[in-house]
């Protein structure tokens, strides 16, 4: 699965799913720029709609995180019980060393897929 083209300034929050497919068994939100309250009602949205795609698991790749707070940890946390509840996982994948750093300080580096 290839990643989105992120635009180029990292200060802006974007947001990307890529659903899953017959090659790939996963759906996949990708974080890049900042990501805090004023961002939250997106990265729901793109959750929901990773969730509501199918019976795939859904990856949280943060590899192009410049900032995120505890409204995206909220995020996260909140998928993983949705999903949780239907059998299915909501993973997170490749932190940037800013997202690794907020995991830490949460202690939920458990949440990285190896």
């Amino acid at each position: 699965m290839e990643q989105p083209e992120l635009l180029s300034s990292v200060d802006s929050p974007q947001v990307f799913v890529v659903l899953a497919n017959g090659a790939t068994q996963d759906t996949v939100v990708w974080l890049g720029g900042e990501h805090d309250l004023s961002s939250a009602e997106e990265l729901m949205r793109a959750i929901a709609t990773a969730a509501g795609s199918g019976r795939s698991d859904v990856v949280i790749d943060l590899s192009h995180g410049a900032f995120m707070d505890s409204t995206t940890i909220h995020q996260i946390l909140a998928a993983r019980i949705r999903l949780g509840a239907q059998g299915r996982k909501a993973r997170v994948r490749d932190p940037s060393p800013a997202a690794r750093y907020v995991l830490e300080i949460c202690g939920l580096t458990h949440l990285v897929e190896s």
